[in-house]
């Protein structure tokens, strides 16, 4: 049978391919057996059979997936060349697929296979099997028509036999003269059944066929054998797929950029990726294979992205000099600065911001954004939801578009995406995706004789999804700033925030970060360092101290603001109670407000010190404070370890501020209050 190329009306499996002109072929209905009755029919099946077309001298293998329940069917037919056409009916939506597979192994061989693909309407194509006009509300035909046996129609039992027509398989033969209900033709069937009825062996078909251009009657004979029956399969959702690499032409299942699922904008992800290539034969070629590695946070809310791999010369000119040098990457859009560090030497360069890359596009002559994930994705235009498949493991929904350039460049992209239950669940339905994996495939037709035809292959996977903005510390360029002119403040909470706080501490922190860079005018966090919580019991405050650096000297047209100025903004903002920390907590947002007249600079010596500071001796300073994923122990050890911070001592207390400095038992450490 013929499913994909001109043929016949026809309902059932069986069609005309080639036919010879017959005009006195005439075949007449049993009316009475004896014997074993026809056997009944399953309400879904799926067959594998082998037509041998006597007329048309042709061979070709069949698979069929005949599913009532759902009102779909999928079939297959595979020429003696190996090429596969195949056919996906969706009976309720008035759908067809139709689409080739296999064939040649060559650059256009695939070429070809891409644009097979077509959708169509059954009730308008003259070529939909399984399929009766005017079935409403099914148009599906039933299982009897399908087979063109039992139900409706009147068969006789033959006889019993294992002879060669059985295939030497024990067998009843039931035979009829039958009048297709659909399309008017008169077949003489004649069926082999498994002696329980199961499952049929051999079909023959013999009959005429009306040609409408004109009017003349041809002969089909056909003889079929049977591989392979099951009854009442579980047919998963997969079969009914069109494969996913495909653009059907006139498809109606294109999804505008707006209707994307929707990714959160601060993210981060880790990223494998293969390269390779093919000649116009279909050969791999070995120089063009390659795989990279590469780590991904873009936080929007702070205008900070980060990207650790080695580059390539795929990565331009921006980082030609670092190419198979291990780096990482830090973009400030705000601040238009970008930080790239070495990872072998710990060396730092310091660069404003002068072009664009992986994450990073230009927006306008000076002015820069981040991309977004959908664009990181290659989800700027239209796409064909193609469906559900299978990848990784788990089901996941696939977009795909293919675009043809005037030269004749085909591109494929395809894009997948898993549903998330636990992420939407902690986003109350606003993101349900997780990307998966991310295709992208190029053919290139062939110029002339020299120029060959040949296709580049780039397949990213996506694994460690995250869609929460990262810690600030993930952004530390710590190399960058070393050596930095800088000065040091504390600010204070009174303890009736400690339980936000303390549940908060990594968000808590970011978030005054990004407030004292904003109040500040500083331009970027970059310049707002080491934040760290001390808490003092007998006074119930919580203390934060930072480092405020001074403006970079390279960056000449980024924000210059000093740190004097920042200063005086600050205290300024706080006095009038406009500098506050906003943070979610159980369902709500909490504003922290720090004291008024609480933002002061501690003046310190640069010597590093050897030792913890003895801090065990107070009563001040006597918790361990717990954030998640990190301890602070803050009575020893590691706040002070090898840092350039206060030692609050028992002598340092409040009422000694009156004359400007307090004593802390060093002539190299004092409080500036004034």
């Amino acid at each position: 049978m013929n499913l994909l190329l001109e043929a016949t009306v026809v309902s059932s499996l069986f069609l005309v391919t080639q036919a010879e002109a017959e005009s006195d072929w005439i075949c007449i209905a049993p009316d009475f057996s004896s014997g074993p009755i026809p056997p009944v029919l399953p309400d879904s099946y799926h067959m594998v059979f082998e037509v041998n077309d006597l007329v048309g001298k042709k061979r070709h293998t069949d698979e069929v997936w005949y599913d009532w329940p759902n009102q779909r069917a999928r079939i297959r037919e595979v020429d003696d060349s190996g090429v596969a056409r195949e056919i996906v009916s969706f009976y309720n939506s008035n759908t067809g697929f139709r689409y080739s597979e296999g064939g040649k192994q060559s650059v256009d061989g695939d070429v070809n296979r891409l644009n097979s693909c077509a959708v169509f309407k059954l009730s308008e194509h003259k070529n939909t099997p399984l399929f009766e006009k005017g079935g409403r509300p099914l148009n599906m035909v039933d299982v009897y028509q399908s087979l063109l046996f039992g139900g409706k129609y009147q068969f006789a039992f033959m006889d019993s036999v294992a002879d060669a027509t059985s295939r030497f398989i024990k067998s009843n033969r039931f035979t009829s003269c039958i009048t297709d209900r659909v399309t008017g033709r008169r077949l003489n069937v004649t069926y082999h059944w498994t002696l329980d009825g199961k499952s049929p062996i051999r079909f023959e078909i013999d009959g005429g066929a009306l040609d409408g251009d004109n009017n003349t009657e041809y002969r089909i004979r056909q003889v079929a054998s049977v591989l392979r029956f099951d009854r009442d399969p579980e047919m998963d959702n997969d079969l009914f797929v069109v494969p996913r690499d495909l653009k059907c032409s006139d498809d109606p299942r294109i999804i505008p950029v707006d209707e994307f699922p929707q990714l959160s904008q601060d993210f981060a992800w880790r990223e494998e990726t293969l390269f390779s290539a093919r000649d116009q034969d279909g050969r791999v070629l070995a120089n063009e294979t390659s795989i990279e590695n590469r780590q991904i946070y873009s936080s929007r809310i702070f205008g900070l992205v980060r990207m650790d791999w080695i580059p390539t010369l795929r990565d331009g000119k921006m980082f030609q000099d670092y190419i198979g040098k291990p780096i990482t990457v830090i973009a400030d859009v705000f601040f238009k600065a970008i930080f790239i560090i070495e990872k072998n030497t710990g060396s730092c360069s310091v660069l404003p911001m002068a072009g664009e890359f992986a994450l990073i596009k230009q927006t306008g002559t000076a002015s820069f954004d981040i991309r977004e994930p959908l664009d990181l994705l290659g989800m700027t235009t239209e796409h064909v939801e193609k469906g559900e498949y299978v990848e990784r493991g788990s089901r996941v929904t696939v977009f795909s578009d293919i675009d043809e350039a005037p030269d004749g460049t085909i591109e494929v992209h395809e894009a997948t995406f898993r549903y998330d239950e636990e992420l939407s669940q902690l986003s109350n339905g606003a993101f349900i995706f997780v990307p998966t994996s991310q295709l992208n495939r190029k053919f290139f037709a062939a110029i002339d004789e020299r120029t060959k035809a040949f296709e580049s292959t780039e397949k990213t996977s996506y694994f460690d999804f995250r869609a929460d903005y990262a810690h600030l510390d993930v952004f530390e360029a710590a190399m960058c700033v070393a050596n930095r002119k800088r000065r040091f403040f504390r600010i204070s909470f009174r303890t009736d925030f400690k339980e936000v706080i303390y549940g908060n501490g990594y968000e808590f922190l970011n978030r005054l970060r990004d407030m004292i860079a904003r109040t500040g005018n500083l331009g970027t966090v970059m310049r707002v360092q080491k934040l760290k919580m001390l808490e003092d019991f007998e006074k119930n405050r919580i203390h934060v101290s930072m480092t405020l650096l001074e403006p970079f000297p390279e960056l000449v047209n980024a924000i210059q603001t000093t740190v004097d100025s920042a200063r005086d903004e600050i205290v300024r903002a706080l006095n009038d109670r406009q500098l506050a920390v906003p943070i979610e907590w159980q369902g709500g947002t909490n504003t922290i407000v720090p004291e008024a007249g609480s933002f002061v600079e501690l003046e310190l010596s640069l010597k590093e010190r050897t030792t913890p500071p003895k801090m065990l001796e107070t009563s001040m300073y006597s918790a361990e404070l717990t954030i998640p994923g990190k301890s602070f122990l803050a009575v020893s050890e590691s706040i002070y370890w090898k840092s350039i911070m206060l030692e609050v001592n028992r002598g340092c207390r409040e009422e000694h501020h009156a004359s400007g400095a307090c004593n802390l038992g060093s002539n190299d450490e004092k409080l500036v209050t004034g």
